[in-house]
This record gives C-alpha cells, sequence and structure tokens, in this order.
C-alpha cells in the first residue's frame, strides 16, 4: 500500500471519528438527559435481548455465507462462523481488514481458491441487493409497512431471486461459455490465464448464483437479519424511552447497516453519522434522541463482537496462519534469492468436508 493510500485511509478514519463525536454530542444534549437516566434504570433482560439481537445478527450474516458457498466447496461451518466474527470486528478498523481477513482466512486454513473467494464475495453482495434493494426502494415510496408493502416487496424479490439464478444459469450454457473462451484467447494475458490453474475456478461465483437453494436460503437469511437488526433499534429505543415505530426502525437499520459495509474507512462512526442525520431526513420526533438510541446499539454490537470475535480467533488462530506465511515467504527467498511469483499453496490441508468434489448436489 503507497504512503498517499495510507493517509487517505488515516484521514478518512480520523472522519469517521469526528462524525462519532458530533453524534455522541447529540446524544449528550441537555435535552436527552432524561433518556440517558433511563438508560442507568434499564432492565437486564431488555440490554440481555439487545446483546442477543446482536449475537443473532452476527450468526445469520455467518450463516449467509456459509449457504452461498456450498454449490462448490464444502467449508466447516465452524471456520466460517469464526471468520465472519473475526471480519466483523475489524470492520471497525481501515484499511479493509475484513476483507483481507476473510481471502486470508479461507484461502490458507480451508483451501478456498482465491478466484472462488471472490466469486462468494459477489454472490453474498448481489443477495444482499437482491434483498434490501427491493426494501428500501420501497419503503421510501410507502413507509407504511403493511399488506401492500409486503406484496410489492415479496414480487419484487421472487423477479430478483429468478433473475439471478436464471441469469448465472444462461452465463454457464455451453454457447455463452464458447463465446466467452474464444474472446479471451485473442488476447495474450487471457490465453496465460486459460492455460493457468486458476482457470477452472473462474465460473465458481456463477455456479453459486446458479443455485436456487444458495439464492433463496442467502434472502431468506438476510430478510432474518433485517427483522433482528430493525428489533434492535426498537428495543434500544424502549430502553431509552424513544418512542420509534418499527417501519422507522427498519429504514434506520438499513442505513445503518448499508454504510458500515461501503465506508471505505471503517464503519465506525460512519454509520452512526448517518442513521443519525436520516432521523432528521425522516422528521422522526426527538431526532436528537435517535443519536442515543444509535449509539447504545452500537455499544452493544461493539461488546458482543469483541467477545465473539476473540472466540472466533482462538478457535481459528489467525496468527498462526500469519507467522506462518511470513516463514514460508522468507523460505522461498533465501532457497531462490528473490520473491516467488507463484500463487502460494495452501498451508494446512483443508477439512475433510472441504476437499471433496467442486461440484455439490444443492443446486
Amino acid at each position: 500500500m503507497t504512503t498517499r493510500r495510507v493517509i487517505i485511509q488515516l484521514v478518512g478514519y480520523a472522519g469517521g471519528i469526528a462524525l462519532l463525536g458530533w453524534c455522541v454530542s447529540r446524544a449528550l444534549s441537555p435535552e436527552n438527559r432524561e433518556q440517558l437516566t433511563r438508560l442507568a434504570d434499564a432492565s437486564p433482560l431488555a440490554i440481555a435481548l439487545l446483546c442477543g439481537l446482536s449475537v443473532c445478527s452476527i450468526v445469520l450474516n455467518g450463516l449467509i455465507f456459509w449457504s452461498a458457498v456450498r454449490p462448490v466447496k464444502r467449508v466447516p461451518i465452524g471456520s466460517v462462523m469464526a471468520t465472519n466474527a473475526i471480519a466483523t470486528a475489524l470492520n471497525y478498523v481501515p484499511f479493509k481488514l475484513s476483507m483481507l481477513s476473510r481471502i486470508l482466512i479461507h484461502s490458507r486454513h480451508d483451501g478456498v481458491p482465491l478466484l472462488t473467494i471472490g466469486g462468494w464475495l459477489g454472490t453474498v453482495i448481489i443477495i444482499l441487493v437482491a434483498t434490501l434493494g427491493p426494501m428500501v426502494a420501497i419503503s421510501l415510496k410507502r413507509p407504511m409497512i403493511d399488506s401492500t408493502w409486503f406484496a410489492l416487496v415479496s414480487g419484487a424479490m421472487v423477479v430478483a431471486i429468478g433473475g439471478i439464478v436464471l441469469g448465472a444459469r444462461l452465463c454457464l450454457t455451453q454457447t455463452v461459455r464458447r463465446v466467452s473462451r474464444s474472446v479471451t484467447m485473442r488476447t495474450r494475458p487471457g490465453r496465460r490465464f486459460l492455460a493457468s490453474s486458476m482457470e477452472p475456478h473462474v465460473l465458481d461465483g456463477l455456479r453459486m448464483m446458479a443455485s436456487p437453494v444458495a439464492v433463496g436460503s442467502g434472502v431468506v437469511l438476510r430478510l432474518a437479519d433485517v427483522a433482528a437488526q430493525s428489533a434492535r433499534f426498537v428495543v434500544a429505543a424502549g430502553i431509552l424511552g424513544v418512542a420509534l415505530q418499527f417501519d422507522k426502525a427498519f429504514l434506520l437499520a438499513a442505513t445503518y447497516f448499508g454504510i458500515g459495509i461501503v465506508s471505505p474507512f471503517g464503519m465506525l462512526g460512519t454509520r452512526e453519522a448517518g442513521a443519525a442525520g436520516l432521523a432528521d431526513a425522516l422528521s422522526i420526533p426527538d431526532a436528537d434522541a435517535i443519536a442515543a438510541v444509535v449509539l447504545l446499539v452500537s455499544a452493544t454490537e461493539a461488546l458482543v463482537t469483541i467477545i465473539l470475535a476473540t472466540i472466533g480467533a482462538v478457535y481459528l488462530r489467525p496468527m498462526r496462519l500469519m507467522v506462518k506465511e511470513v516463514a514460508r515467504i522468507a523460505s522461498e527467498e533465501a532457497s531462490s534469492g528473490a520473491p516467488s511469483a507463484g500463487a502460494p499453496a495452501p498451508l494446512s490441508s483443508p477439512d475433510a468436508s472441504g476437499s471433496g468434489p467442486n461440484q455439490s448436489d444443492d443446486r
């Protein structure tokens, strides 16, 4: 990473900290003293419920990753869950360490090819868009969640799921593959790629999206995650004595979650400020109090994430992978006199459940 990119990341992260400070100042305004007093008297059961919903969200996101990759690779569910917890914790810091941790662990620990990991991440993102996209778009036009809202969202999601599966299957047909291979062969880099060991994995992302089981289960799990994240805001608002309807809580949760994903400098501060700012745009009563609600959600989520990430690190021991990788590179440089340009081999044997054929029967 160049010095310029490091500086940009650090400046962006500092901006997120500043936004977090702005959100804290709103939450601590004199008008919110009553809400803060309620927090001191909060029921342990309500706090436990708030923490439990955060646990539920992290588990559901791990299941989404696990179900998405099953059509092409049987990655142990424990490894996926632990990796997801670690990656979620690393979302609080800049430099995209969250994504890098997923790539490193699944490549080195689980033996998943890099191109398969790329298709895996792309599939999860497409499932996210197919789920949240219709919900947010329809909610902006029709904020009230009623039977018509459910009908519109359900129809849009069915169309999205069908489009994803049919589009992927069309791309996997022999005709389309023959044409794409012919075009790729016309360039020297393309010929080298087709002759490499990576070429068999280039279509893994399409195979995941061509599976109605993988896409359908991913959408259902994402819907459950949306419900859990929205419920967090409702519970947090109840603890602070703030009136917040579920439809408004959904928009706040969707904004909060979406900003955390797309923020290039880490999610700390940016999502809190985005959700608090949306409260003003939606004309929610006691908008300043919503800042306190958002911070309470963030605080409990951070506590839960750190605990689960610690458990995941004990389970996976990712630092051991990094140390072995450094030792491997140093050994190659010592034996060859120059850094190796080849793709590194997995350091540990994949789990028996993940060493089988590249295709599975659940499509």
